[in-house]
């Protein structure tokens, strides 16, 4: 299977569970805008470091957003099970 392929399989997996996963729509608000605002910021200090974007810059960047969706999964988790006094 071609590596353009997988990642488009891969994004669709990564969209549907943060779709999905959240019980209401203002969590999926902030896992949706916390994405793209954190990528956009990452290019805003590659240029202002005076950093190329090459290869390395990008291998980098994609672990750090798959990290940051499911940090967030959890983060929103715990805040719930927390206010509903769970913990």
């Amino acid at each position: 299977m071609p590596a353009d392929r997988s990642a488009v399989r891969m994004r669709l997996l990564a969209a549907l569970m943060l779709l999905f996963f959240p019980g209401n729509l203002r969590s999926r608000l902030v896992i949706f805008l916390a994405t793209p605002i954190s990528v956009v910021a990452t290019f805003e200090l590659l240029y202002i470091g005076g950093f190329t974007l090459n290869l390395m810059a990008l291998v980098g960047l994609a672990p750090g957003v798959g990290i940051m969706a499911a940090s967030s999964v959890v983060v929103l988790e715990n805040f719930f099970r927390r206010q509903q006094g769970l913990g």
